[in-house]
């Protein structure tokens, strides 16, 4: 008695395998590739160049470096301090004013 058509179940796992690995590996750069930088935003304004402008910048170009926690702001990221930080920029700025 011969088998005709014999059911191959390890040769079907074997294809979906193949199949989702091809998926994964290929479709994300094809779903991320570019053609071409656009120059201009969706709503059609030119997009300025520090847009693309991805240079490291040194802090101490930016001016004064002002650390709340030596203001009263606590380093405890668990601790909510809304208020104090607005109470320490308010400060700032209201020396900042009393200086122009």
């Amino acid at each position: 008695m011969q088998i005709v058509g014999t059911y191959q179940p390890q040769a079907l796992v074997m294809n979906k395998f193949c199949l989702l690995l091809f998926c994964m590996i290929c479709l994300p750069f094809t779903a991320i590739s570019q053609a071409g930088r656009s120059t201009s935003f969706p709503d059609g304004t030119k997009i300025p160049d520090w847009f693309s402008d991805s240079s490291k910048i040194s802090l101490k170009s930016l001016g004064k470096q002002f650390v709340i926690t030596k203001h009263g702001a606590s380093a405890d990221s668990t601790v909510v301090q809304t208020a104090v930080i607005q109470k320490v920029m308010t400060k700032r700025i209201k020396k900042a004013e009393a200086s122009l």
